[in-house]
């Protein structure tokens, strides 16, 4: 692993995070219309931030600088955000 680059362990770690909810891809939809609920969604962003941070803190990012986590968490934003689609696939 320390052969990888920063990217190639994130990709790695989203990767491996999206692989843990191929079981359920079934029930995906239904999933994201569940965390898309108003009342839900605070505790959906809670959970995707929790799951960011721990991809970048494994990909070797040890800042405590909440400035620098922006880019981290719109990065993987954007990586979940094109598998959203996982559900919809035929």
């Amino acid at each position: 692993m320390d052969r990888l680059s920063t990217q190639e362990k994130i990709k790695l770690g989203t990767l491996t995070r999206l692989g843990m909810i191929a079981p359920y891809v079934d029930r995906w939809p239904e999933a994201l219309a569940v965390m898309g609920q108003p009342k839900n969604v605070p505790m959906s962003l809670n959970h995707l931030a929790k799951i960011v941070d721990e991809i970048w803190h494994l990909a070797g990012d040890k800042s405590a600088d909440v400035r620098c986590a922006t880019a981290p968490h719109t990065q993987v934003h954007v990586d979940f955000s094109r598998s959203v689609d996982i559900g919809n696939e035929t």
